[in-house]
């Protein structure tokens, strides 16, 4: 399969939709798909004036088509999404350009590769340098900004919305994940670690999880570590607003001078202070038992503690009668 990096833009209707359409479609081509997405950045428009603002990313492909092949699909895509004629450089629903194609140059009637004007605009450099910081021309040649004029990026709007989580792998070193931040240790509770993880993966946040000694800790049995739940460095802070949304609402206690009626099912609680095995501590809520239930354990230990009790008092009798004979 042949690399391949495509320009996407547009200005008209649902800007964010357009340009997530036109990537799904993409993806969607025989033989090919998306292995990486830029942020959207939103530029200043160029050509005729009165324009709205563009939206404009950059895709890498890997494909099995050949470049004018692939050419030949991007216009259809633009033509499905609702792109007519227009004036040269005029607002458009989508644009999608073929920049790049491995280290292979075209020059025909349709088709030139590389794009003859992607040196010069900074909607297409920025994002493109974003993915891949050692990009370059067939020749060997860094791309860079030296030669930016049209097209200014005025700000970067993160991922698209709703995009595969697997284009954004840029943004991450699988190989360095020793250098990951870590968020939350989970001691034995596999439902809090399922929870944690279900939450970061509904947010598309790369995570990893590893059981690793934190070393020496008093009354830590051997063998018994944390779930140590691990992060990219740059979405630590987003990971970890995003494990402390809680799963369920929360039911509002009653006011202190409402009694809860026998048959509302409903039990009082209270709050505990629980030490972790790593000599932290945290307040936990637990279910405040009834007093019948309160007695009944009462009850139950003195039963199983009486006759201990009456042997050690037996015991001190006799050793006090024997003290005064």
């Amino acid at each position: 399969m042949d690399e391949a990096i495509i320009g996407i833009g547009g200005n008209l209707g649902d800007r964010y939709a357009n340009l997530r359409e036109a990537v799904e479609a993409l993806d969607g081509l025989s033989g090919t798909r998306v292995t990486e997405l830029s942020h959207v950045f939103e530029t200043q428009p160029w050509g005729p004036s009165g324009q709205p603002d563009y939206l404009n990313a950059v895709a890498r492909i890997r494909t099995r088509l050949r470049a004018d092949q692939l050419l030949g699909y991007l216009k259809d895509i633009e033509e499905r999404l609702g792109r007519e004629p227009a004036e040269r450089y005029g607002a458009r629903v989508i644009d999608l350009d073929l920049l790049l194609y491995g280290d292979e140059e075209w020059d025909t009637e349709d088709l030139v590769v590389p794009h003859p004007r992607m040196a010069e605009r900074d909607f297409v450099v920025t994002p493109l340098l974003q993915i891949s910081p050692d990009a370059t021309w067939p020749d060997g040649t860094a791309v860079d900004r030296s030669t930016v004029r049209v097209g200014t990026v005025r700000s970067d709007e993160g991922r698209l919305p709703g995009a595969d989580a697997e284009w954004y792998e840029w943004e991450w070193s699988l190989d360095a994940e020793e250098d990951w931040v870590e968020i939350a240790a989970v001691w034995g509770s596999v439902a809090q670690l399922s929870v944690i993880e279900s939450k970061l993966r509904a947010s598309g946040i790369p995570h990893t999880v590893s059981e690793r000694p934190y070393g020496e800790r008093p009354g830590l049995p051997v063998g018994v570590y944390p779930s140590r739940v691990k992060v990219p460095p740059h979405l630590a802070h987003q990971a970890r607003q995003t494990i402390s949304i809680p799963a369920v609402v929360p039911r509002e206690n009653p006011p202190a001078d409402e009694e809860l009626s026998p048959d509302s099912g409903e039990s009082p609680t209270a709050t505990v202070r629980a030490l972790r095995p790593d000599g932290e501590y945290m307040d936990e809520e637990r279910p405040e038992r009834p007093w019948w239930f309160r007695l009944a354990m009462l009850l139950l230990v003195l039963a199983f503690a009486a006759p201990f009790l009456l042997r050690m008092l037996s015991d001190a009798f006799e050793s006090l009668a024997a003290a005064f004979e």
